[in-house]
């Protein structure tokens, strides 16, 4: 039958078929919680300039158009993980990727590069020309790989909406003409949104089309209330793209402490909910996601469309 959520009508069996395609994304994304084995909270604040090069994994993210506008072109980065000594970054990758990665398969997030630390731009770039493409080199493990090929998109994933907003700030958060920084949605609101029972939204949609085999419950850890964790935005958010602001995100003791050595927080999918353009430069998207990784980006204003949910919770 027809649902109605936030005035956004959409046929259910129409949205079961997207979460049938990418409920493989789902399955395959890790969970940091359950290794245990995460950096401690000083080495994930290690600066760049203590090392000479490091590696990381190539992903590809997808974005979500605007209805009426044309669809978006992939983009790609290039993400550590939380065992790394930067902890979790995403890099953006830009130039001439086509070429340095091609005839390789990106789609499994298992490709990594080795990079030189001084070829990092601002905004954590990582800009690919004639002199930097002779600088990087690939390694395939390979592992990721045949583990995705042999996982199930079923049990349970734990998903923490990571609400990044200036609550203070008196402007309208649902008007596009100027930059605000606060996000619309409640805490609680938010929370509604994504985990009721009583809405159709990514939790309902995934146990209805994978028969109760693939259970979403909100994540569970410390400061994380009924799956929503809430940071107050820096004061420059407003000049920061939507991976500026994850970065920032994951450096926060709040953030950090649900993936240190020890840690019990139950954590497979990170969500950020962020102030919408232009206040946070969403590059043309209304939100973004990770192929086969586990962060997504969303502005307010487009983060409580089940359609959306669906589209980029890979």
């Amino acid at each position: 039958g027809s649902i109605n959520t936030h005035h956004h009508t959409m046929k259910l069996s129409s949205i079961c078929i997207v979460a049938s395609t990418l409920s493989g994304f789902i399955g395959q994304t890790s969970a940091a919680h359950l290794r245990a084995n995460s950096p401690a909270h000083k080495r994930r604040k290690a600066a760049y300039t203590d090392f000479e090069f490091f590696e990381c994994d190539v992903v590809e993210t997808i974005g979500v158009p605007f209805p009426g506008e044309d669809d978006l072109a992939p983009t790609m980065s290039c993400e550590t993980d939380t065992e790394h000594e930067f902890g979790d970054v995403v890099f953006d990758l830009e130039g001439d990727t086509e070429e340095f990665f091609h005839g390789l398969d990106l789609s499994y997030g298992d490709v990594r590069i080795r990079v030189p630390v001084d070829v990092v731009g601002e905004h954590d770039v990582i800009k690919f020309d004639e002199v930097t493409s002779a600088q990087i080199t690939i390694t395939y493990t390979g592992n990721e790989r045949r583990n995705l090929a042999s996982s199930a998109p079923t049990g349970v994933k734990y998903v923490v909406a990571i609400r990044v907003s200036n609550d203070r700030a008196s402007c309208d958060p649902n008007r596009t003409s100027s930059p605000c920084s606060r996000v619309a949605q409640s805490a609680s609101q938010l929370s509604n949104d994504l985990f009721s029972w009583r809405n159709t939204n990514m939790k309902t949609i995934y146990k209805k089309c994978s028969d109760r085999k693939l259970l979403i419950k909100p994540a569970e850890g410390p400061g994380i209330v009924n799956g929503v964790l809430q940071l107050d935005a820096p004061s420059n958010i407003c000049s920061m793209t939507y991976d500026d602001v994850s970065n920032w995100a994951f450096r926060q003791d709040k953030v950090d402490r649900l993936f240190r050595t020890g840690s019990t927080a139950k954590v497979t999918h990170k969500m950020f909910v962020l102030p919408n353009h232009p206040c946070v430069d969403f590059k043309g998207a209304a939100a973004w996601g990770q192929v086969n990784r586990s962060i997504s980006w969303y502005q307010s204003k487009s983060v409580s469309f089940p359609a959306v949910h669906v589209h980029e919770f890979g």
